[in-house]
């Protein structure tokens, strides 16, 4: 069975609260057209989906860009109306206090400038929040990116892991535990330990592999998302940190551990999600489509076509 509702606005973000209510963000940008910026509370009731608060952002914002929700911590990222942003003025990224069961779910706890920049094309594309909801991975749609790690309690930058990176970042991860963060380019995985401080780098893909989403399972394990240059067909690749000892000095690598083309009727992947606890891979094509995928041996489980109008720019799991 599948539930649909117009919420009444574009939407640009979305994540589970619970198995049974969720929140989406949207809305017109700086200009609406008479269409707030919003967040929405959704609530799962049987055989229906109803809005259980709306929340609609103060002032005049650009679009909301991201959303990430981890046990009633919210973040979400929108920039400020072009006259502040020439001014310096972005406090863009906010902190809510998110709680279904009261009457007003969303509750604006800090705001905060992570860009310092006046740029409009410079806006967070992606959030990422650890499952503790201690720490959170922000990304820029800038090229060089900026790949910043934040307190989530202070809101305040702990690391900066794009320093060396000229290549556009398509995707962003934080293990289950929280002790491990990944990126891809569109041709490299880069993994970073933050207990150990130690990082690994892949490039040794195939020449026609372009990596598009990222996923870690395990803090020395990822799901990776793939779209074929030049070929029909996406692909879902498993990626490990092993030791390696040939008789030199021993060193852990990253291999690839499983591969499997999903599907050959997709050319490329819009969205990606895993759920551990369902062991499934959740994939959204551009065609507008969803493919369910078995986490264990990536074969295919459920193919949805054509579920919606517009291309799918976000697939969340419970």
């Amino acid at each position: 069975m599948s539930l649909k509702l117009d919420v009444g606005y574009p939407l640009y973000g979305a994540a589970f609260a619970t198995d049974h209510s969720l929140v989406v963000t949207g809305g017109g940008g700086e200009g609406n057209n008479g269409i707030a910026n919003k967040m929405s509370s959704v609530g799962i009731k049987q055989d229906k989906l109803i809005v259980t608060d709306d929340y609609e952002f103060a002032g005049v914002n650009d679009s909301p860009t991201a959303l990430a929700l981890e046990k009633g911590t919210l973040l979400v990222s929108l920039n400020a109306a072009s006259s502040k942003l020439k001014q310096g003025e972005n406090d863009h990224l906010k902190k809510y206090k998110f709680n279904a069961d009261e009457e007003h779910n969303f509750e604006l706890i800090k705001a905060v400038n992570l860009l310092q920049s006046k740029d409009p094309l410079d806006y967070i594309k992606a959030i990422v929040l650890s499952k503790d909801a201690s720490m959170a991975l922000v990304l820029n749609a800038t090229t060089p990116p900026s790949l910043k790690l934040i307190d989530v309690d202070t809101m305040e930058v702990k690391q900066v892991l794009s320093k060396d990176e000229e290549d556009e970042i398509r995707d962003i991860a934080i293990s289950p535990s929280g002790n491990a963060v990944a990126y891809i380019t569109e041709k490299k995985l880069v993994l970073y330990n933050l207990a150990t401080k130690e990082s690994w780098e892949h490039e040794r893909f195939t020449s026609n592999y372009l990596l598009t989403k990222v996923e870690l399972i395990e803090d020395e394990a990822a799901i990776i998302g793939i779209n074929l240059k030049n070929k029909a067909g996406i692909l879902l690749l498993e990626s490990r940190v092993v030791f390696e000892d040939q008789g030199l000095k021993p060193r852990r690598i990253l291999k690839t551990k499983k591969a499997r083309v999903i599907t050959d009727k997709v050319t490329k992947i819009t969205a990606l999600d895993v759920s551990l606890s369902g062991q499934i891979v959740a994939i959204a094509g551009n065609d507008n489509s969803i493919t369910i995928a078995d986490l264990d041996d990536f074969s295919t489980c459920k193919r949805y076509p054509k579920v919606h109008t517009f291309a799918i720019t976000k697939i969340t799991v419970s």
